[in-house]
């Protein structure tokens, strides 16, 4: 069974490049998210992070990823539906005796549908570019988790690249979407201050990013947990639509 082809050129090269670089992050043929199928894997030995099951799922397939010696349990207890692999009933079943799992998930994963316009900005404040040292630098203050990450937390330091902040006459960030190397992507992690919430900075400095990515010839990611819908509407309003769900235990 095969996908249904998307007729926008720009949406299905940001879905396939999206789709391309998890299949490869994780061991699976390139055209598994377009199969109609469930791809059940072995974990590789140079996994990008430590896990005892991962799950992709798609809208036309789904990859799971679990440590070799869980392969045959994965195999026989597939659910009847490919995208059902996310949820906790199922990927819970992946129990050791001791440690008990820990479940993660779910996150959606988005990709970018259409190039969002220049974002206006209210009087006073602009657009900057800060480099990954300044993002490495501001994870102490702790005042922009998801924008630079926190300090120890999924290699952060190592993956940041640059921010794109909205700061106001003094030079002081107000909003800052962070990007970051998520298997080749750039994936944004975006935060606002609590004071400045609500007069669209998210969607703002998020759409100012995604086309410094563009302009880079980068494809961009966004992600979110499930039940973000504040993070979900930024997304839709930047023109980003939903690819992936993912899940895990560990």
């Amino acid at each position: 069974m095969t996908g249904t082809r998307i007729d926008d050129p720009f949406r299905a090269t940001q879905f396939a490049a999206v789709h391309a670089a998890y299949s490869h992050a994780f061991g699976a043929r390139p055209d598994a998210f377009e199969s109609g199928e469930l791809t059940i894997l072995p974990r590789l030995d140079a996994a990008p992070f430590p896990y005892i099951a991962v799950a992709f799922a798609g809208a036309r397939g789904s990859v799971l990823s679990v440590s070799p010696d869980l392969l045959d349990v994965a195999t026989t207890r597939r659910p009847p539906q490919h995208h059902e692999i996310v949820r906790p009933q199922f990927l819970t079943r992946f129990q050791r005796q001791d440690p008990p799992v820990e479940f993660h998930g779910p996150e959606i994963l988005w990709a970018l549908g259409s190039a969002p316009l220049p974002p206006a900005l209210p009087a006073r404040l602009r657009i900057e570019e800060r480099d990954a040292s300044w993002m490495n630098a501001e994870q102490a203050s702790l005042r922009f988790p998801n924008g630079v990450g926190r300090p120890g937390v999924n290699a952060r330091a190592e993956r940041n690249r640059y921010a794109v902040a909205i700061v106001d006459a003094t030079g002081e960030p107000m909003a800052v979407a962070g990007v970051f190397d998520s298997f080749g992507l750039l994936e944004i992690g975006v935060d606002v201050l609590p004071e400045r919430q609500g007069a669209g900075l998210g969607i703002a400095v998020v759409a100012a990013a995604v086309r410094s990515i563009l302009e880079r010839s980068q494809t961009p990611l966004y992600g979110c947990a499930a039940d973000n819908i504040r993070s979900q509407r930024t997304a839709l309003s930047v023109g980003f639509l939903p690819i992936l769900t993912e899940a895990g235990v560990s």
